[in-house]
């Protein structure tokens, strides 16, 4: 191939981008609207159902935004949820894997990443680490002292 050939394939490329990305914008808007008039919706249902189906929406929301958010913004979302507790770092990939977060486009393993981010807090000052009994690192929000490490089967499911 010529160079000419290379640009028209970047053209290409940046065109089918570009056209993309504004369809993803439309389907965030839609996807907003829709998510509006589910819990809107759930007023008309009636009372005994009402928390199952508020459940169902969270979950599904939850799954839906776990991917478009960043590693950091996630793993401070598990804190922000379970703010009493101290987390190893396969127990955040764990409640993480659960809510939906993509891992697809990390180049190294989930856990290596959760691990260099988590590291990356503590040395800022976010988080604090402290170890439990067995010798394991766990990473808990300053000033919050952990009640219990908290198990693998207590994961919350989304």
């Amino acid at each position: 191939m010529v160079e000419s050939d290379y640009e028209e394939i970047v053209r290409n490329a940046l065109e089918r981008f570009g056209t993309l990305y504004k369809r993803r914008e439309e389907i965030d808007v839609e996807l907003l609207k829709l998510r509006q008039f589910m819990y809107a919706t759930i007023n008309m249902v009636p009372d005994k159902d009402k928390a199952k189906w508020r459940a169902e929406i969270d979950s599904a929301t939850r799954k839906m935004t776990a991917s478009s958010v960043s590693l950091a913004d996630s793993i401070r979302r598990v804190f922000d949820d379970h703010p009493d507790y101290g987390f190893t770092a396969s127990a955040i990939r764990e409640m993480l894997l659960n809510a939906g977060f993509d891992f697809s486009s990390y180049v190294s393993n989930p856990l290596s990443s959760i691990s260099t981010t988590l590291r990356r807090m503590a040395e800022t000052g976010e988080l604090e680490t402290r170890e439990d009994d067995l010798g394991t690192t766990l990473y808990i929000r300053p000033d919050k002292r952990p009640r219990r490490k908290i198990k693998k089967t207590e994961i919350p499911l989304p």
